[in-house]
């Protein structure tokens, strides 16, 4: 069984610059981004299935309980993550990079986007669940196990 880890992040100045390379980070703003975080979401973390409905899941990221990212990796959709906030006290969710972009820094851009907006909108502290490859990118980006 995989060991699973509790990682914490305190606010801090996160400056992300793009690389060489184009990796940009949008937030989802329509149905059809949604689709496609959710579509990179399940084929990546869930083996196709649909566990985030590309349409009866739209209302999280619209209503702002679940704010949606995607990174793109010169122009190509690569990584898809969401912040979920209770109240100062957040999560990063639902990281995951398309295989052919791994190891690219494209989810590190992402998750530092997603992470500093956050904290622009309120977060004290940021929670992540890590496990395998994950917690090497979650110790990049600042976070501390507990």
């Amino acid at each position: 069984m995989k060991k699973l880890v509790w990682l914490y992040y305190l606010k801090k100045n996160l400056n992300y610059e793009e690389s060489a390379v184009s990796i940009t980070v949008k937030k989802v703003d329509s149905a059809k981004d949604f689709t496609i975080w959710a579509n990179i979401s399940n084929e990546i973390l869930h083996g196709g299935y649909p566990i985030m409905h590309p349409e009866n899941h739209y209302h999280l990221s619209q209503s702002g309980i679940m704010p949606c990212y995607i990174a793109y990796f010169n122009g190509i959709p690569a990584a898809g993550c969401s912040i979920m906030n209770n109240n100062g006290v957040s999560s990063l969710e639902f990281v995951a990079t398309v295989k052919e972009y791994r190891r690219k820094g494209v989810a590190r851009a992402l998750c530092s986007a997603a992470v500093e907006e956050a904290f622009k909108n309120g977060s004290k502290v940021i929670l992540v669940r890590a496990f395998g490859p994950g917690k090497r990118l979650y110790k990049t980006l600042g976070f501390k196990v507990y």
